[in-house]
């Protein structure tokens, strides 16, 4: 069973009891501040995390910076999230360290063909 950790805005609540009740994700935890979000990646070192690329308090790019460069963190999945979908963004995303990018809004299939991808969740027999 896997964790998800959310930093920024919301993974929707839908998206949320989707993933949960698949039983491959055990938990979404979320947070809105960055600072705290990486306190919380520290302890709990989720299998994936969920970075919006509006944060208040870090730019988004040093947040998926130090996830990264964290012992453990090479083995982390990286889904970068933006409410715009411009190729220099995501190719930003890429470069830095995050294994994939997708814009808002998106549709619980897509997020989850997301996560197939990035191999998160298994394929649907």
């Amino acid at each position: 069973m896997k964790t998800i950790l959310t930093v920024g805005k919301r993974m929707p609540k839908t998206s949320r009891q989707l993933l949960t009740a698949s039983g491959e994700i055990k938990a979404v935890i979320e947070t809105n501040k960055a600072v705290e979000a990486f306190a919380q990646f520290r302890a709990l070192l989720p299998h994936c995390v969920y970075v919006d690329t509006d944060l208040k308090d870090m730019p988004w790019q040093t947040f998926v910076k130090a996830c990264r460069l964290w012992p453990g963190g090479e083995l982390l999945k990286i889904l970068v999230v933006s409410a715009t979908n411009r190729v220099k963004e995501a190719e930003e995303a890429l470069a830095i360290g995050a294994d994939t990018y997708m814009a808002r809004p998106f549709t619980n299939e897509v997020l989850v063909g997301i996560l197939q991808g990035i191999d998160l969740v298994p394929p649907k027999s």
